[in-house]
């Protein structure tokens, strides 16, 4: 199926252009990334060739044979010439236990996405918290699917040019037109979507407070409520029984109690995910850009902390670091740990340069996906 494969060209995009960029503490963490990229970088690509067929009655087809082509060339000129190399640094831990976790995360997306949305006897079937938005969503995704929406335009509203944040919604119609029914290709892409950016999340949690189980724990939380509403929701039940069917059968919000009008249809609950699916990708790509960051302003604390300046500033300590093998043994394995550990002579661009121009760039690519990330 051709919209299968469109997902595996994308994917092997994602991985050679993120090796070019940044260094990764785990396959997870490449993984991730790389669909995410992958996936900015194809849509936006995909659907700016399919503006160069707006003359014909099929633009989608001209702009995915471009984008097979240019991505396929794309790919044999960007391909790693050796093995992916993951940091030498990470922390000592379970991989099973973040394959447990990441398996778990699998899970509950599925359950969140196809949850909220399916196919069944040629009608889609919407769960009762996400047809208001929905409606226009898909209508949108239809659009592109099995019309003509180029330039784009809103469908209920014929003649008014778009300003929102669509593209995730363009790239489902893409999915669609190459073979998926509508709700596979919004549910894959939420899937993939929401895992990528747990494993960021779990990343982050990582590289900030140095430890493998503080990023679990972050990734978990995104799950739970960030209100105690609930408590008084459950305990109104008057038993356990009833708090079961309640908690099952529900089929509204619970109001968190701040005064904010929001907060009465789930504005900060975890239901934003899987309605507005597209700010997961926003999300996602942020986290890309705050983990390449974090790194790498550790890398060159270490680094600058170990520099001639730094050993010459220390001279008089330097016997007292003598007395402590150990300590003087972490001092070098961080030096040699460190890609950045090298000085650059003056008037040169610092090796991680291209990196940072490329996540401005990545970063710019956001306003029609999710302009709130932004």
């Amino acid at each position: 199926m051709l919209a299968l494969v469109y997902l595996t060209v994308m994917m092997v995009l994602g991985t050679c252009i993120c090796q070019r960029f940044y260094r990764f503490k785990s396959l997870s963490h490449y993984l991730a990334a790389s669909f995410l990229v992958g996936l900015v970088f194809s849509t936006w690509a995909t659907y700016l060739f399919a503006l160069l067929f707006v003359w014909s009655d099929r633009p989608l087809l001209g702009g995915n044979i471009l984008f097979f082509g240019l991505a396929g060339l794309a790919i044999y000129k960007l391909r790693p010439q050796s093995a992916l190399e993951l940091a030498h640094s990470r922390l000592p831990g379970s991989a099973r236990w973040d394959a447990v976790f990441i398996g778990a995360f699998v899970l509950l997306a599925c359950y969140l996405m196809f949850g909220t949305i399916s196919l069944s006897g040629g009608k889609v079937r919407l769960a009762f918290v996400v047809w208001n938005d929905f409606g226009p969503n898909l209508s949108l995704v239809q659009s592109f699917a099995m019309g003509h929406n180029f330039p784009t335009e809103y469908p209920h509203f014929i003649g008014e040019p778009i300003r929102y944040h669509f593209l995730f919604w363009f790239q489902a119609g893409n999915l669609a037109f190459l073979g998926l029914n509508v709700a596979w290709a919004v549910n894959l892409l939420g899937v993939f979507s929401l895992v990528a950016m747990l494993i960021l999340i779990m990343t982050l949690g990582e590289v900030l407070f140095n430890s493998r189980a503080v990023g679990r724990i972050a990734a978990f939380l995104f799950f739970v409520p960030s209100t105690l509403s609930y408590v008084s929701f459950l305990r109104s039940q008057g038993s356990v029984s009833r708090a079961l069917s309640a908690a099952i059968n529900i089929t509204h919000w619970l109001s968190s109690g701040y005064p904010y009008r929001g907060e009465d249809w789930g504005t900060w609950s975890l239901g934003v995910f899987y309605v507005q699916r597209h700010i997961l990708v926003g999300i996602g790509i942020l986290l890309v850009v705050l983990i390449f960051l974090v790194d790498l302003f550790q890398q060159n604390s270490r680094a600058s902390a170990h520099s001639p300046e730094s050993e010459e500033d220390g001279t008089a300590k330097s016997s007292a670091a003598a007395n402590s093998p150990a300590e003087s043994k972490t001092s070098e394995e961080g030096i040699s740990n460190s890609p950045v550990g090298a000085r650059t002579p003056v008037g040169e661009r610092p090796p991680e340069f291209k990196s940072f121009i490329f996540s401005g760039f990545l970063l710019g690519l956001l306003p029609l996906w999710n302009g709130a990330v932004l």
